[in-house]
């Protein structure tokens, strides 16, 4: 039978979770390097990847470098596939829902959602700030990282089709006699015959338009999305935000059950890192904010000076959680106009 009302005892604890997570979100705090390597290599572990090249950033814009210095075809062969095909929050998501009245889970989802991710926010900013080219360039990581991805996904079909083969009768001798048929028959003729109606088919015009168009959607998509933030494989701790709370809250009080190794392993990364690119060979990770600024309203705000910063500099400017160009952000907002009429000026003298 599911939950469907909370008792006022359990009510007041909402207020609890939300700061917890919040403070969790929010914090300025340097990672500890050792204890975010220990949560990554037990995030490894529970999807049975082996340990992967860790490689540690002072914020995202070091991260964007990284990226941009790289060919995507180099880069997409350092980093293989992602280990994830779907963020960790979701799966637990799926199995503390099952006891968990709609109406209740929409209402409590929507009372622990952090207000914003500085990290997430600071990955926005970064995607609005690519040039043309650096768009190009990503966009083109992202399609080599689709290839992987999409192998990767058909390694993860036909090891379940086998698990439930082998639980058959018969089971095992029956995948063993498929094994040496596709090796020695199939294969083959695959080889022979299939690949290359593929590729001949893959050169006819229609399906030429359809690779170009979707290369042309990936761009503007890369884009929107904030150019390093839906890279595929990324896993986002302002992804994971929209739903931890949620399941903290109904795990550890209304004793919802979940994948007990996963859940520990979600809670020690987000507690211990600040956003992390996992792939299968290597992961990226991006320190946290050392400077986090808000008005009254919980809104990101500073006045000349900035409301996020890292440790390598990288800053950015927001005034009552509007975002600003650092050329106003860098001035205090009553010498606003003074920059304004600046600027008219210098306009007027150039035309």
């Amino acid at each position: 039978m599911k939950i469907k009302t909370l008792n006022s005892e359990q009510e007041k604890l909402i207020g609890t979770y939300q700061e917890k997570w919040r403070q969790i979100f929010c914090s300025t705090q340097p990672i500890d390097r050792q204890k975010a390597t220990n949560a990554i290599k037990a995030i490894y572990s529970t999807f049975g990847k082996k340990e992967p090249k860790i490689r540690y950033y002072s914020s995202p814009y070091a991260v964007r470098k990284e990226l941009l210095a790289h060919t995507p075809q180099n880069l997409a062969l350092q980093l293989g596939s992602s280990i994830v095909s779907m963020p960790l929050s979701l799966q637990l998501v799926g199995q503390v829902h099952e006891t968990i009245d709609d109406t209740l889970w929409l209402h409590l989802t929507g009372q622990l959602q952090p207000p914003f991710n500085p990290i997430f926010i600071s990955l926005q900013q970064l995607g609005e700030e690519l040039s043309e080219s650096e768009a190009q360039q990503l966009g083109q990581l992202w399609l080599e990282l689709s290839e992987y991805q999409w192998e990767h996904l058909r390694e993860q079909q036909q090891v379940w089709l086998r698990s439930q083969v082998q639980q058959l009768p018969g089971g095992n001798m029956l995948v063993q006699f498929g094994n040496s048929l596709w090796q020695n028959v199939a294969e083959p003729i695959w080889k022979q015959i299939g690949e290359p109606v593929i590729e001949q088919i893959s050169k006819q015009p229609p399906i030429h338009q359809l690779q170009d168009m979707l290369k042309s959607l990936s761009l503007p998509w890369l884009q929107m999305g904030n150019g390093l933030g839906l890279i595929n494989g990324l896993f986002n701790i302002g992804i994971e935000a929209s739903y931890v709370g949620a399941i903290d809250f109904c795990v550890s009080v209304l004793g919802c059950e979940c994948d007990r190794v996963k859940w520990s392993a979600l809670q020690s990364l987000i507690q211990n890192c600040g956003l992390i690119f996992p792939f299968e060979e290597t992961c990226f990770v991006c320190d946290r904010p050392i400077k986090l600024s808000l008005d009254e309203q919980n809104r990101l705000h500073a006045e000349g000076e900035p409301a996020i910063q890292f440790s390598d500099g990288y800053s950015l400017y927001f005034y009552g959680g509007v975002t600003l160009p650092e050329k106003y952000g860098t001035v205090h907002p009553n010498n606003w106009q003074a920059l304004v009429t600046k600027l008219q000026k210098s306009l007027i003298h150039s035309s």
